[in-house]
């Protein structure tokens, strides 16, 4: 069978159509992972560069200096994200915020082709859920029907001790080369893109593998009702389009009605109003609302004869970000419901799952980005209470020591439950159980 096999054009064809797809999104990945990196270099020596031409030309008020300048704080991309780049091409990994009101900063990114977002990375997570399954069907669709069509299907049948042991071993051989391809790609994809040999790539070696299993076993379910070539074929591809496209987008937009945001747009309007209507209203009552968050700077002088200081100032600033609080907060929690509400969809769907799970894996998903922000919050407040007492008592800019002000790290721990990459096991013994039942039970 493995000659046979081999001598088919198409499974051949088919193979090499894998591994160099496979091939070629691991070197994507590659290419990302190093713009990830080389922004990161860059941006540890723009900072450094940033403050030292700002202290050249703004270094007589603390105030006016700290109006301009910006703070690295850095996400780190997972080496794994090369293999499953998920939201890490949409949502930036790098901010650089002001001690001004971080509102308007948390949501900065950079500029990017929309078509290229629109249609996504090619990466090998996008290889195995879309590209896999229609090779499988490929080599698996005629398992039964080609014999048939031919007529050796009752002498094999009875050279093979019965319908099942043929088939079984007829669709042991694809089994082979195509999971031979996948562990081939796992291999090249740790060498390339020098992965360690942790759980979490384990994890996505696991999932991935029995996705691949999974959609044997659809295909061997189908075959078991032996049908002609057109009639499998029309249902695998049925199939293919239901669990990889149809379904996963009606889930979508089933959650994004469910879960509407808008306080994406009324976080920034208030923000802006929060911020903008304080110079029309009287300072004391910016300055009251201020001290009662903060009243550890209550003692500082903000009267001004020219109706100007920086301590009302930077408070009017935070006054925007106090306004939009709530709106942001319960952005944030809308965001994190999607995609809770995705992960208890996903227990039905393999394809659905598998792809998030590969991007949990892989830290490239929404839930990282929004502790990311959140710990850019924190980061960001750690700054205003480091340099308010220095603004606000007009201490000597050239005093301060800014070789100390590096780029900061956000290191966000990994959570995620290894026994999900079992979870399309369950799938997989479910129907080849079935299949199994069915070919037993028939008497073709």
């Amino acid at each position: 069978m493995i000659v046979q096999f081999l001598r088919n054009s198409t499974a051949v064809v088919s193979l090499f159509f894998l591994l160099t797809a496979g091939l070629l999104s691991i070197l994507a990945g590659k290419k990302f992972i190093n713009s990830q990196e080389a922004a990161i270099d860059e941006t540890t020596a723009h900072q450094k560069e940033h403050i030292a031409r700002l202290l050249k030309y703004e270094n007589k008020e603390m105030g006016l200096l700290l109006y301009y300048l910006k703070f690295a704080y850095i996400n780190p991309t997972p080496k794994l994200a090369g293999l499953s780049i998920g939201q890490r091409d949409i949502n930036s990994s790098i901010q650089s915020p002001t001690i001004r009101n971080v509102e308007a900063q948390k949501y900065d990114t950079d500029i990017r082709n929309p078509y290229q977002l629109m249609i996504g990375n090619f990466d090998l997570s996008f290889v195995i859920l879309y590209l896999f399954p229609l090779v499988i069907i490929t080599l698996c669709y005629n398992l039964y029907s080609e014999e048939k069509e031919l007529g050796t299907w009752s002498l094999l049948k009875v050279q093979s001790n019965g319908s099942s042991t043929f088939l079984l071993r007829k669709l042991a051989v694809p089994f082979v080369f195509v999971t031979g391809v996948l562990l081939l790609l796992y291999l090249l994809a740790a060498i390339i893109l020098q992965l360690q040999a942790d759980k979490f790539f384990a994890g996505f070696a696991i999932s991935n593998f029995l996705y691949v299993c999974f959609w044997f076993a659809i295909a061997l379910l189908v075959v078991s009702f032996f049908k002609s070539s057109s009639i499998n074929a029309i249902s695998l591809l049925s199939i293919w389009l239901l669990l990889t496209i149809l379904i996963p987008a009606a889930v979508n937009n089933h959650i994004t009605k469910k879960y509407p945001v808008p306080e994406a747009l009324s976080t920034m309007i208030k923000q802006r109003d929060g911020y903008h209507t304080k110079w029309d209203v009287p300072q004391d009552s910016t300055m009251k609302l201020f001290f009662n968050e903060y009243p550890r700077y209550a003692s500082y002088k903000w009267k001004e004869e020219n109706g100007f200081n920086w301590l009302w100032y930077y408070a009017m600033q935070h006054m925007g970000d106090t306004e939009a609080k709530q709106d942001s907060k319960l952005f944030t929690q809308k965001l994190l419901q999607r995609e809770q509400s995705s992960a208890i969809f996903s227990r039905l769907i393999p394809t659905l799952h598998t792809q998030l799970l590969n991007n949990e894996l892989a830290q490239s998903n929404l839930s990282n980005h929004v502790q990311f922000l959140d710990s850019t919050a924190a980061f960001h407040e750690s700054l205003r209470m480091y340099f308010y007492p220095k603004i606000f008592s007009a201490a000597p800019v050239l005093e301060e020591n800014w070789t100390n002000h590096q780029p900061q790290y956000c290191f966000i721990k990994n959570n995620t439950e290894l026994y999900k990459s079992f979870y399309n096991g369950f799938f997989v013994i479910v129907l080849a159980a079935v299949a199994l039942w069915r070919l037993k039970k028939s008497n073709r």
